[in-house]
């Protein structure tokens, strides 16, 4: 037997919400972050690569870890 289709109210994140990561996210789309991760730094406050030098690596790590994503390399 199927399981039924998920709504959009059953998921974990609204669709406005969706909306509004994705009005933000934009840059790290770019570099291939998974969502998890586009969120976290999105939550940050950390729209784009140039944000990261407001942060310090252990900082960001913690974030990452919040959504238990690993951390790609953004040294270059």
């Amino acid at each position: 037997m199927k399981e039924p289709k998920k709504s959009n109210q059953d998921l974990d994140i609204s669709q406005a919400e969706l909306d509004r990561y994705e009005s933000l996210d934009r840059e790290w789309r770019e570099y291939g972050l998974s969502a998890p991760a586009r969120r976290a730094l999105v939550d940050a406050k950390l729209y784009k690569v140039s944000d990261l030098r407001k942060i310090s690596q252990g900082d960001l790590e913690v974030y990452m870890a919040w959504e238990r994503v690993r951390l790609p390399d953004l040294k270059s």
